[in-house]
Formats: C-alpha cells, sequence, structure tokens
C-alpha cells in the first residue's frame, strides 16, 4: 500500500525527465519526490503495478551507451546491451530505493521503449526486438513469455541500419486477448496473445 497521506490523492504520478523520475501531487502542486539510479541515461516512461506498489520503467539510451554507440557515456560500454527494465518498490513514495533490474536475456542486444502494465503482465516495445511480454512474479520480478519481432532486420544494436526501427510501442488495451504493436516502417501489428498458454511455465 502507498503512504497513507497519498491515499486518494490526485496525482501526475510519476514524470520521466531523461536522467530523473519525479512525483507530483497535482491536488496540492507540489512535488512530492524526485529519484534517479546508477547509469540514468534518458529514461522517459513507465507503469505501475495493479496494485499501485511497483514502478517498471525503461531508459532508451542505456543500451545505445552500453554498446558504445553515444559517446557521451562511453563508459557504460557493455557490448552485451541487453535491455534492462527498472523495477522500483514505490509503497514509499517519499524515499524510493535503488531499483532491481530485469535484464531480459532472451531479447538479443536492442533498445527498449514503452511499457504498459495490464494485469499480472507488461507488455514492452523493445525496438528491433519486437514486441515482447513479461509476466509480473509474486515477488515483482519479471520473467518473458512471449515476444513477435516484427522487422528481424538485425540481431544487434552495432549492426542495426536504424536501431529505432522495429516496434516503438505494445498497447494492450483493446480487449483482454488482443495486443496492437505500431513502428515507423511495417505498419500496424495487432496480435492475439494466449496467456493462458503460460500460465504455468514458471511455476
Amino acid at each position: 500500500m502507498v503512504l497513507t497521506q497519498h491515499m486518494q490523492v490526485f496525482l501526475c504520478a510519476f514524470f520521466f525527465a531523461e536522467t530523473e523520475i519525479g512525483i507530483y501531487d497535482m491536488s496540492n502542486r507540489e512535488m512530492i519526490n524526485t529519484f534517479t539510479y546508477p547509469g540514468a541515461t534518458y529514461v522517459h516512461q513507465g507503469w505501475v503495478s495493479t496494485d499501485f506498489a511497483t514502478l517498471y520503467a525503461n531508459d532508451e539510451n542505456d543500451e545505445e551507451c552500453r554498446s558504445g554507440q553515444l559517446d557521451h557515456c562511453s563508459g557504460l560500454n557493455d557490448p552485451k546491451a541487453l535491455p534492462i527494465t527498472r523495477i522500483f518498490d514505490i509503497t514509499d513514495l517519499k524515499n524510493i530505493e535503488a531499483p532491481r533490474e530485469f535484464i531480459n536475456n532472451k531479447a538479443h542486444p536492442s533498445i527498449d521503449h514503452n511499457m504498459y502494465v495490464r494485469g499480472d503482465y507488461i507488455y514492452s516495445a523493445n525496438y528491433e526486438a519486437g514486441a515482447r511480454v513479461y509476466k509480473i512474479q509474486e515477488d515483482k520480478s519479471l520473467v518473458e513469455v512471449a515476444y513477435f519481432d516484427v522487422s528481424n532486420d538485425c540481431d544487434n544494436i552495432i549492426d542495426c541500419a536504424d536501431p529505432y526501427g522495429g516496434v516503438w510501442t505494445h498497447y494492450p488495451y483493446s480487449d483482454m486477448s488482443t495486443t496492437i504493436a505500431s513502428n515507423g516502417y511495417y505498419g500496424l501489428h495487432i496480435f492475439r496473445v494466449r496467456l493462458e498458454l503460460h500460465e504455468n511455465i514458471f511455476e
């Protein structure tokens, strides 16, 4: 449960400002907190769990930084550059600790972008690694259960003519079994995700 003094307060819950995340109280027009994490480069989107206890966030530049493609953050070089989702405990809005990390080792080196939570699943857009689906575990960690690569143009950030090709967003709110993935090159993709096939795989 989120701090009692912030229950039933109209929040612009989180805003993402490249190297930090802020929490703003829209009712009282005041900042509750700002926070960051080691290696933050361009965090600009995230989503909260359905119980409002956890924030999941993607950083759009950290993979390129770790792959050595951006000069201003060459110190983060990592040839693997696998996509990372940060997992923040937000039960105390004024004291956000360093996040846990979900490193998706099932995806090739790629950039993660927009994500959304619906129920116990996260629907993530990972540009050249396609549309990904993660199952939220009891401890709020993530396990990948499905993906579809809409482009199959490259399998490494360094080799991509445009590492921002592929899936830009992965929208899960049309109905219970259909998601929509969009991108700038291959049009709109509509998927039917059969989540029931994965419910017991990791238990």
